[in-house]
């Protein structure tokens, strides 16, 4: 009998670069999203989290930092290039929107202040 295939069971961590192959951490992070939505049991879960696996509350907090600093790069890109009357093409807009690294998307934010076109924020590259 063959392993089973290890995708069911991955979880990534772009902030840390860690990979887990842990069907259980799948189950953590599932349920940590369904409870999110309900103030009555995320006192508890986290709770449970902190005492039984405090590696994973450390990494979900960091991923869910590291998305919203990804999510709000690209709008400040986005809004200030909006604020300076510059037009954003479909493909800068897409390019903007799914970039994941923070660290790219504070270089753009910093040339969206100077940049005369969208093209521009992207020109270092």
């Amino acid at each position: 009998m063959s392993d089973p295939d290890p995708a069911p069971y991955y979880w990534y961590d772009p902030a840390t670069g860690q990979h887990w192959f842990d069907k259980r951490v799948v189950h953590l992070e599932l349920i940590s999203q369904w409870v999110s939505g309900r103030p009555e049991l995320h006192a508890r879960w986290s709770a449970f989290l902190d005492q039984e696996f405090p590696f994973f509350k450390a990494a979900l907090r960091e991923a869910f930092r590291t998305e919203a600093a990804v999510k709000n790069g690209a709008e400040h890109v986005l809004t200030v290039l909006k604020a300076r009357g510059i037009d954003v093409p479909d493909a800068a807009r897409e390019r903007i929107t799914t970039c994941v690294d923070p660290g790219l998307l504070r270089g753009w934010l910093t040339r969206a202040v100077t940049a005369a076109t969208a093209a521009d924020i992207f020109a270092d590259e």
